[in-house]
């Protein structure tokens, strides 16, 4: 049965003037409550699409996540402060199992709270999870904890404890240094980064210079699942360790870092700049991360795939952009990722479901630009174009501006490329091209903060 979002209210909160509040007090102060509430309804039709990807006997499919995040945050004294988020999920399907088939809801389409919900994944080795789904298998209620941390900030360092969001990388699609819970290329909403159990310890050396060390636990993964699956304990095969060394020179933020993540070792740099251009051109942004990964002892991929997860390999992203004045800002990445696979393409997407491949394939390229139509719309285009296969992904979109704290985004994944030929049942072989695989989707969210 196909449900969707309730429109009267959905109509009712886009039309009204929506001021500015909050639930409780202030996050400044010793206690403050507040929170955002956003609606995803996508719509996806396949043009032979293979079952792996979309399920069996599956022409087109329907999703609509709800999600309520709650976030109690404060400083009680000058060096102390802490932040919790509670996120609570209502995902509605069309078709009964579709959103842990390998369907829209986890395979073709990035949604808002994808990375950081209820499966047990990389860098989370505490279950803060509860799913209370009711009798119906077409929907799908989730509670988890996304962050929970405290901070102690001293003037010789900070110290970070909990579940928290960690961002290393300096490009837009594609970060190698961020190995924590990073954000898809295709990921259409960025507002919250999800979070994992770390410590953090930050020390800084001047205005712009200073050091970062990142203990992350993690639990091992089980072999047979890409996205899911593993020990609530910790375990040292899936935590990382990372030293971090950051400062800015003429004009550029430079960073290197080092050391254990899972599956291996990584040591990488990063770069972001603007140089100036002739006459009243302004400037250019230049952007550019690169890592390097030694694999530790290879796991395999589960049967029928061939190979190992991760194998000793390089990662690099070099990016462009430019903003101009009439509000036109046009950027573009280039990406290799030496774990992409050109020949088993079966092996890439589930290397790209478990995070140890950036890509499928392994040269991509990505642009995106964005243009203010009214000052309360803003139209965009992206597009990743495979230069292994040849397969392109579009991504338009429009986003209204409907107060200060209320937004309308409509967009859509247009995929072409070479569709998969004979597919069998449950079968890896058939796939052709990275972005041939998906199916064509459309989607809007509203979203609303407080």
């Amino acid at each position: 049965m196909t449900r969707s979002p309730p429109l009267l209210l959905l109509f009712s909160l886009v039309t009204l003037p929506l001021p500015a509040w909050a639930l409780l007090g202030d996050g400044d102060g010793p206690l403050g409550v507040d929170g955002s509430l956003r609606t995803v309804t996508a719509a996806a039709v396949y043009d032979d699409v293979h079952p792996l990807l979309t399920g069996p006997d599956n022409r087109a499919d329907g999703f609509s996540q709800s999600l309520l995040r709650l976030v109690v945050s404060g400083r009680p004294r000058p060096w102390l402060s802490y932040e919790v988020h509670g996120v609570q999920s209502l995902d509605l399907v069309t078709r009964a199992g579709a959103a842990g088939s390998g369907g829209l809801a986890t395979g073709t389409f990035v949604l808002p709270g994808s990375g950081g919900g209820d499966t047990p994944g990389p860098y989370r080795a505490l279950d803060a999870s509860w799913r209370w789904s009711g009798d119906e298998p077409d929907v799908i209620a989730n509670l988890w904890l996304d962050r929970a941390a405290v901070k102690l900030a001293w003037p010789w360092f900070d110290l970070t404890v909990g579940r928290q969001p960690i961002h290393f990388g300096k490009a837009y699609f594609w970060n190698p240094l961020d190995a924590f819970l990073p954000f898809d290329a295709r990921q259409f909403d960025r507002d919250y980064k999800a979070g994992v159990d770390a410590l953090r310890l930050d020390v800084p050396l001047g205005d712009f210079s200073g050091l970062n060390v990142v203990a992350v636990a993690g639990r091992t993964l089980d072999a047979g699942g890409a996205t899911g699956g593993g020990t609530l304990d910790a375990s040292w095969e899936g935590s990382a360790l990372i030293l971090r060394a950051y400062t800015t020179w003429q004009g550029f933020d430079l960073a290197v870092q080092g050391g254990k993540v899972e599956g291996g070792g990584l040591v990488g740099g990063a770069f972001a700049g603007e140089v100036p251009l002739p006459g009243d051109l302004g400037a250019l942004e230049l952007r550019g991360e690169g890592a390097w990964l030694v694999a530790d002892s290879p796991t395999s991929l589960p049967s029928p795939l061939v190979g190992p997860v991760r194998r000793d390999h390089a990662k690099l992203v070099l990016g462009v952009g430019r903003r101009f004045a009439s509000s036109l800002t046009v950027a573009a990445e280039y990406l290799h990722d030496g774990l992409g696979e050109p020949e088993q393409l079966a092996a890439g997407f589930w290397r790209v479901a478990r995070g140890a491949a950036l890509q499928v394939s392994q040269d991509v390229l990505g642009v995106t630009a964005s243009y203010e139509i009214l000052p309360i719309l803003v139209g965009s285009l992206g597009g990743l174009q495979s230069l292994t296969d040849g397969s392109t992904l579009l991504l338009p979109g429009l986003t209204l501006s409907l107060s200060d704290e209320a937004e309308l985004v409509l967009g859509a994944m247009l995929s072409h490329g070479a569709r998969p030929l004979d597919p069998t049942e449950g079968s890896p072989l058939g796939l052709h091209s990275e972005f041939g695989s998906y199916p064509h989707v459309g989607y809007g969210e509203f979203k609303v903060y407080f």
